[in-house]
């Protein structure tokens, strides 16, 4: 009996651990948010924290992401870490491991995260991904289709100079591509060594003198220079950010598509089945019935020559600020001769982005936040001192400064669309997903989603069914603000919030269902609001999706646009 409990406790012993048993699966990372054009040197200041590396979202947006960690409470203790150093919106989150594929590859070596990584040899090969866990990254090359053809590439990477380099097999949602990002902006030899017929890789954008200079986009913005000469070219329409028109997914099920789907079976579209999925046939009914109906066509006209002016605070401070890379010398004279708090943020922050740095700096900044703060007491700002004196040596302090001041300010100024332009990270990192719950600031109207017609049609009915007899320039601004931080720092609503916006949703239908029962032309315009408010919310979620949403979130950042967009204007429904 002794006998054959040892050889079960050998066999149990001994036996292969199956997949789920795994716990030293690097399967949590840890984000620190979305950023338009991140460079390595923005994240200086927490790279001790962990190895950092990026993901690319959309043309617009690349996801920055910390390590890999098989324990995930290690993992909350650097997303504390992080918090702590400012990065207020950095979380965990879980890989899709179980979802991934085993692929080979061959492994290089592994390098500490806390030390410099020497990548000249590395980068003598065109396919490089790393494996993260905790301080250790692991180096490798492919990934390869099987065993026997990573197998062939080993020699010859071996007589390379990585003598201990070896085959494996990995879970390819562990694999991270690396980018000149990861290696710090070190650029791969002009002729990389290629094992395999891959196709020719692009060559990467060419770095700026001036880093914090680089715009969103080479097509569309121009780079300002920190003396301001380039900056005397530019007009305002080049300060416009355009969202791009999402490809419709037809193999998700919603209600969106679902809701789209009735009104155009009710006008003519017979054919079409109530699913819920948008797909050819619902593609095609849209365009159909949205080219026949007589309201859409005629507010699709009105919206071309609507007074869509951005509404902001008016005033000289105001004035100065939108242009002060557009006319820097006369700007930085102007603010000289206002007391506000902002004028003197401004004069400060131009000395650094020209350059300079040190007393006058520091004397400009540190006076702006103690006679901002003397004005009005803060409310549930982050780790903050007011009282203290600060040395600003770098953009990131001094815009999450800048905003402070923001929230204080009596008067609703607007955030500038220049400065997410001039300044990407540093100005998304200050006013964007961290401070979407704050609202103690408006952003200036930087285009985003008003690029499309659609969007602008909907915007035209719902203006048009506002019965007010003066239109709350105030209230149109803080719409607008709304929209411009959901397109540039989107942040999906919380289960609360979500199940308020689900709320409002259904009581504005049932509203505006009820009135226009009362005559059939009220029924047409309603018709026609409902054409374009649904596909404007199919295409909102498309486009949070492929900032990389969940299609949860992705409807309740889609609600929360609409709302932005309509919400003052259809008040009254509700």
């Amino acid at each position: 009996m002794r006998l054959l409990q040892t050889i079960l406790l050998s066999i149990l012993f001994f036996a292969p651990k199956t997949p789920n048993a795994q716990t030293d699966i690097p399967r949590y990372t840890v984000k620190l948010g979305s950023f338009i054009n991140p460079r390595p040197g923005d994240f200086e200041r927490v790279r001790s924290l962990g190895f950092l590396y990026s993901q690319a979202k959309s043309s617009n947006y690349t996801d920055v992401l910390m390590g890999g960690y098989a324990n995930p409470a290690e993992a909350q203790k650097v997303a504390q870490s992080l918090q702590n150093k400012s990065y207020n919106e950095a979380f965990v989150l879980k890989l899709n491991v179980e979802g991934g594929q085993t692929v080979s590859v061959i492994q290089l070596k592994i390098e500490n995260a806390a030390k410099p990584i020497n990548w000249s040899n590395y980068l003598k090969l065109d396919n490089l991904h790393i494996l993260l866990n905790g301080k250790q990254v692991k180096i490798v090359e492919g990934p390869y289709k099987d065993l026997a053809e990573a197998k062939t590439q080993l020699g010859r990477l071996k007589a390379m100079g990585f003598k201990d380099a070896f085959v494996k097999n990995v879970n390819n949602v562990l694999l991270h591509k690396v980018t000149s990002f990861e290696t710090g902006g070190e650029k791969r030899p002009l002729i990389p060594l290629n094992f395999k017929d891959r196709k020719k890789q692009k060559e990467e954008r060419p770095a700026a003198k001036n880093p914090e200079s680089v715009p969103e986009s080479y097509n569309e913005l121009t780079v300002f220079s920190p003396s301001g000469e380039e900056a005397k070219k530019i007009t305002r329409a080049e300060h416009n950010f355009k969202a791009g028109l999402p490809k419709i997914r037809g193999k998700i099920k919603r209600t969106s598509a679902y809701k789209l789907q009735e009104v155009l079976k009710e006008e003519g579209a017979a054919q079409l089945g109530l699913d819920g999925y948008y797909g050819k046939k619902t593609r095609a009914a849209f365009a159909k019935i949205k080219s026949e109906n007589r309201q859409v066509q005629k507010y699709k006209i009105l919206s071309q020559f609507a007074d869509n002016q951005i509404y902001e605070s008016e005033g000289r401070l105001q004035n100065y600020i939108n242009d002060l890379w557009n006319q820097p010398d006369e700007v930085v004279k102007g603010l000289k001769g206002i007391s506000a708090p902002l004028a003197k943020a401004y004069r400060a922050y131009y000395l650094l982005a020209s350059g300079e740095t040190g007393q006058e700096v520091n004397k400009l900044m540190n006076a702006a936040v103690k006679e901002a703060f003397a004005r009005k007491k803060p409310v549930n700002l982050p780790r903050f001192d007011y009282t203290a004196s600060y040395s600003y040596n770098d953009l990131n302090q001094l815009l999450l400064h800048l905003r402070y001041i923001y929230e204080v300010s009596d008067e609703k100024y607007s955030v500038p669309c220049w400065l997410f332009q001039k300044h990407p990270s540093a100005a998304l990192h200050a006013f964007g997903a961290s401070s979407n719950s704050g609202n103690g600031f408006r952003l200036q109207d930087c285009a985003g989603f008003w690029a499309w017609e659609d969007f602008q049609i909907l915007h035209a009915i719902a203006k048009d069914l506002n019965t007010d007899q003066k239109l709350d320039e105030q209230k149109m601004a803080e719409g607008r603000s709304a929209l411009t931080r959901l397109y540039l720092a989107p942040n999906p609503p919380g289960e609360k919030e979500r199940k308020a916006l689900e709320s409002w949703n259904s009581k504005l239908w049932k509203g505006l269902d009820g009135w226009a029962v009362r005559d059939p032309l009220l029924a047409e315009i309603n018709t026609a609001l409902k054409i374009v408010y649904f596909q404007s919310e199919v295409l909102l979620e498309d486009y949070f999706m492929n900032q990389g949403f969940t299609a949860k979130e992705a409807k309740g950042l889609a609600l929360a646009a609409l709302k932005a967009l309509t919400g003052y204007h259809l008040n009254r429904f509700v």
